[in-house]
């Protein structure tokens, strides 16, 4: 049955529903569909769907479990809610709610006989807050160092010993961070345990061990040992509470009372500072959480750790102290034509090395605040140089750009405010000045549990992406837990078992695959010499790639198939790591194999899905092979290496109307329509379709970008007409216009190689092109 909704609902989700509708208890659901669109439409797009009520019969008539299972097939962003209404009806709450252990509860039952094991996950490190416990509990040993630390590595163990015999002589903590790099030192961990039982049981002497999971860990350590599973809390509340438990009391009134002193205007540096370090926290909170949101928050992971801020935080404070100190007690007469001539030689000290990033000198005589070296200097060292996409820059710029300008330093910022119009950072608000704990229970009482998507600047639609994402992986890691041992002798195992299934699935293969392009005859159509032209030569070049890719899987599959039926002497290596067992794994579990996908097309989809791609592939430029005819238009995500063709159209232009290539660069036009009836001949461009836009929608009335729905997470595009323009009038053309830099790459994979080229799009009314880099909205050449 056709997808009766294919105005709203997606032709995976309608798979999935056909494939539920064959199980007992939901036959008809696919018909229902048509019969309730509007009812189903509604349930679909509630933002809770596992607590709406289904439409017609299907409420009364399924369980929870079963109605979870449409939840699963149709709105998959919702399974992890699905599963903590199945465990808390099922199983109570308590399974749900499980009391967190803190570091401060591990440290109230150790002793200095106990080695405390912290096991982490992902590039967080527990260091900061167990060396601010460390402080804490021994704020009284202010005659002595109470906390040491070192990290692990394959050569350290020795160094690592004589620091915990100096540690237990002198009843000091001591931390040893990534202990999962070294697997001798994890071996020996035993023996470290042992020699603990033999320190004073009063010595205030801990040994802290941060490790990820790892197989070599020893089950008798991790047995006598206090062991504390550490993931940091999400959001950017949380983030900023550690930034300031990072920085302390001590060291912010430091901080403010030497800038206090040192200055004549302190009434107006020290709220500057303390408003400056507030957003500087925020900032560093928002670029670490962007990174929930995957590709659609930073293409390249970013990990911003404790020292990037406590830097900043230095930075800031000589920006501040020595900057605008010296630019304050300038007078004018300095300001004048003779400029830095008339300073006195006694004046020149080492920050005059800073004042190419002072403001110019109109803004500075309003306000005095080194604001190109906060943001040139203190925040693009500690974070800016870390980001080197240019598409992840233009994300951190706009949200520099928008948090530290001027009306930051004014009081309608406050939190009691409304914040000026420029200032659009969601929820973000600055306390009333104050000390160290007037920000701190501002952060802890006034800051949201929970970040709403307008802080990031970003749509809804991205955070389904996410929930989308940790379903799929919770799934997945559900596949993998054992099954039971009841059922696994019901079902008794044979080793054949895997071979044979294995074979079927080789014969069914290659019994599909596509045979090869004809090269032969498409090299005696183009002809040779002078009259093959650019073009010809890529989709050669595609022919050869996509040959080389059969013979390949074909290759493969027949060697695979000799040694499972035993025609070859040749044996699967034991060990499981080799080639062929290797191929065999990926086939048992319909993955593709790594050396298939080398030759040119990727693979983010099972094998069975990726084997009817590369069928529609092959098909696709079987007919150029066979009469030497290009389609009306182009699909670029069909070739292995599109910028190889749109380098030769470029070619080809620039030989016909002999140009040169170096002056060319591409046009694009939207088409109204999505069956366009202009025809392009191949010299002057080509008309591309099958592009697919994330993040953003487009108005076929107005031709421009527009602010997609609630879950329409792609949206196709409608042809798009490249021609080949000289520079200088495609300069003249698009200056006039307002556009918003969109990226093209080949797979939703998002990296610096997959990337193809640049289409300006229109960005029409609704959101501004900063607003639109915010969204990092793209183009694909295909969606899989």
């Amino acid at each position: 049955m056709e997808n009766p909704c294919h105005g709203w609902l997606p032709d995976a989700q309608w798979d999935e529903l056909t494939d539920l509708d064959r199980m007992p208890g939901f036959h008809g659901i696919v018909e229902s569909f048509a019969e309730l669109p509007d009812d189903w439409k509604r349930w679909y797009l509630s933002s809770v769907p596992e607590a709406a009520p289904l439409p017609g019969s299907w409420e009364a008539n399924l369980k929870m479990f079963q109605k979870h299972l449409i939840v699963r097939s149709l709105r998959m962003d919702r399974i992890e809610h699905c599963m903590a209404d199945f465990t808390r009806a099922t199983l109570g709450a308590k399974f749900l709610n499980l009391p967190a252990s803190s570091l401060e509860d591990v440290y109230q039952e150790s002793s200095a006989n106990t080695l405390i094991l912290v096991l982490v996950r992902g590039n967080v490190s527990p260091l900061g807050k167990v060396e601010r416990l460390a402080r804490k509990v021994c704020k009284d040993e202010k005659e002595k160092r109470y906390f040491e630390k070192m990290t692990m590595g394959e050569n350290r163990i020795e160094e690592f010993i004589t620091l915990l015999q100096r540690c237990i002589a002198d009843e000091c903590w001591l931390f040893v961070g990534d202990c999962h790099v070294s697997e001798t030192f994890l071996k020996q961990l035993p023996q470290v345990v042992a020699f603990l039982k033999g320190v004073n049981l009063n010595s205030k002497f801990r040994l802290w061990l941060g490790s990820k999971p790892h197989a070599a860990l020893p089950v008798s350590v991790l047995q006598n040992c206090i062991k504390l599973a550490y993931e940091e809390a999400k959001g950017i509340r949380h983030h900023m509470e550690n930034l300031y438990g990072e920085i302390g009391e001590t060291r912010f009134r430091k901080s403010a009372g030497a800038l206090k002193q040192g200055s004549t205007g302190a009434a107006f540096i020290e709220p500057s500072y303390k408003r400056l370090l507030f957003t500087m926290a925020f900032l560093h909170a928002l670029l670490l959480e962007r990174t929930n949101f995957q590709q659609l928050g930073w293409i390249t992971p970013y990990h911003f750790v404790h020292n990037d801020f406590s830097l900043a935080e230095r930075l800031l404070s000589y920006g501040l102290e020595k900057l605008l100190v010296k630019k304050a007690h300038e007078t004018t007469a300095q300001r004048g034509k003779g400029g830095r001539a008339n300073v006195k030689s006694s004046d020149v000290c080492l920050d005059d090395g800073f004042h190419g990033l002072i403001m110019a000198e109109d803004e500075q005589r309003h306000d005095p605040t080194p604001w190109e070296f906060i943001k040139g200097g203190a925040l693009e060292l500690c974070y800016g140089a870390q980001i080197a996409s240019p598409w992840d820059r233009r994300v951190y710029s706009a949200y520099v750009k928008e948090l530290f300008q001027p009306q930051l330093l004014t009081a309608t910022t406050y939190a009691v405010s409304s914040s000026p119009p420029s200032i659009r950072r969601g929820w973000f608000r600055l306390p009333r000045d104050g000390t160290y704990q007037t920000y701190v229970e501002f952060i802890a009482t006034q800051l949201p549990a929970r970040d709403g998507m307008d802080v990031f600047g970003q749509h809804e639609n991205a955070n389904i992406k996410y929930l989308k994402s940790r379903s799929g992986y919770m799934m997945q890691m559900l596949t993998r837990v054992l099954k039971d041992p009841s059922y696994r002798q019901l079902q008794p195992h044979y080793p054949g078992q895997d071979h044979e299934r294995t074979k079927q699935t080789i014969l069914d293969l290659l019994s599909t695959l596509p045979v090869y392009l004809d090269y032969e005859n498409a090299l005696r159509i183009v002809g040779a010499g002078a009259n093959r032209t650019p073009v010809c030569d890529a989709l050669l070049a595609e022919v050869r790639t996509y040959n080389a890719m059969l013979k390949r899987i074909r290759t493969d599959g027949d060697c695979l198939l000799r040694m499972l039926t035993g025609a070859t002497n040749e044996l699967l290596d034991e060990a499981g790591r080799g080639k062929w067992s290797m191929l065999q794994s990926d086939l048992q579990q319909n993955t593709v194999p790594t050396g298939w996908t080398q030759l040119g097309v990727e693979a983010r989809v099972p094998l069975s899905d990726w084997m009817l791609q590369l069928r529609e592939r092959v098909r696709y430029f079987r007919r150029w092979t066979e009469v030497g005819q290009l389609p009306a238009e182009i699909v670029l995500g069909r070739f292995t290496d599109p910028k190889r063709f749109l380098n030769a159209v470029l070619q080809l232009h620039a030989n016909t109307y002999r140009v040169p290539f170096e002056e060319m660069r591409w046009d694009f036009r939207v088409f109204a329509t999505a069956k366009p009836l202009e025809r392009i001949s191949i010299q002057d461009g080509f008309i591309a379709r099958g592009l697919t836009l994330e993040n953003g929608s487009w108005d076929w009335e107005k031709q421009t970008l527009a602010v997609p729905e609630i879950l329409e997470l792609t949206c196709p595009m409608p042809p798009i007409a490249f021609r080949p323009v000289q520079r200088r009038s495609f300069v003249a053309e698009r200056s006039k216009s307002t556009s918003y830099q969109c990226p093209v790459f080949y797979s939703p994979r998002r990296s610096e190689d997959s990337l193809v080229l640049v289409v300006p799009l229109p960005i029409g009314e609704e959101q501004d092109e900063e607003a639109w880099c915010l969204f990092n909205t793209a183009l694909f050449l295909n969606d899989q």
